[in-house]
């Protein structure tokens, strides 16, 4: 599921909220005293769904010639778990700078552990009974493609709450419907999960929200838009909850093989689907 992975870990991460047990106007020194970061007593779980932490970025690793980089390589040396790269240094200083990278979600899966107590697997598997959700060992179940040639091998693992789901579509659209019906935390959590801020874009908590301008709709629609993507594999997680509908796709081609795009671009392919099935039969 690669990034759409986050979109689950911010409804973890809420439900923990929802429990009592994180506040995510608190400094995570609060619940980790130990995270090796000298910013952890301003960092927040707020910065860290936002991506506003300013913890540094797997994508900057360095990589050979058609690898992945060193983070997400198989047999990459560095320390992937939510104490070691991702720890730091920052880059800047929390709430200073939206930067969107995978360490905040590797940083805020290890935050959740803490203050569950329980494994990110067993969380996973109140949501998605049967199913493993995350790799253990970080083997693929797909090869995609990028540029017509099958992806390097990556260790999928490594891209841990941030990016290392795994399921089918059912079990993607039965999380879709609990969602929108309220199943998995209360009404007001999900409002504020789902409150897009335009200054960043309409960066909302592990996701997009924004009003939707799309083709043969008389006007915008609130969608809620989670992409994601490794290499050779894309998805896309749309919901409209004032429509009940969500819509899921996903492609073993690169986005530079066959973009699905962003809603908000007016372009590609997912706004032509996602279009086609809300705006159908509507008066422009």
């Amino acid at each position: 599921w690669a990034s759409i992975t986050k979109q689950i870990t911010a409804t973890l991460a809420m439900r923990e909220v929802a429990a009592g047990r994180l506040n995510l106007d608190t400094p995570i020194a609060e619940y980790w005293p130990d995270f090796p970061n000298p910013d952890r007593d301003r960092l927040t779980a707020r910065h860290l769904l936002q991506h506003m932490s300013g913890l540094p970025d797997p994508e900057t690793t360095q990589s050979r010639p058609g690898e992945p980089p060193e983070f997400y390589a198989i047999d990459g040396s560095l320390n992937v778990s939510p104490q070691g790269f991702c720890a730091g240094p920052s880059r800047t200083a929390p709430g200073e700078t939206y930067s969107y990278t995978n360490c905040d979600y590797v940083v805020l899966g290890g935050l959740i552990e803490r203050v569950s107590g329980q494994s990110l697997d067993s969380l996973a598997a109140e949501l998605f009974p049967g199913t493993q959700a995350f790799y253990p060992d970080g083997e693929p179940s797909l090869t995609g493609y990028h540029h017509g040639q099958p992806e390097p091998t990556v260790n999928l693992a490594s891209y841990g709450a941030a990016g290392s789901m795994n399921g089918t579509i059912h079990d993607l659209w039965r999380f879709d419907r609990a969602l929108m019906r309220g199943d998995l935390m209360p009404d007001s959590l999900r409002d504020e999960m789902w409150t897009g801020d335009p200054a960043i874009g309409y960066a909302a908590l592990g996701q997009w929200v924004f009003p939707a301008p799309l083709a043969g709709c008389r006007e915008p629609q609130r969608l809620v838009e989670r992409p994601g993507a490794i290499i050779g594999v894309q998805g896309r997680n749309y919901l409209l909850p004032e429509l009940d509908m969500a819509i899921i796709l996903f492609t073993n081609r690169s986005e530079g093989e066959f973009p699905l795009g962003h809603i908000a671009h007016e372009q590609a392919f997912g706004f032509d689907i996602v279009s086609a099935a809300v705006c159908r039969g509507q008066p422009e």
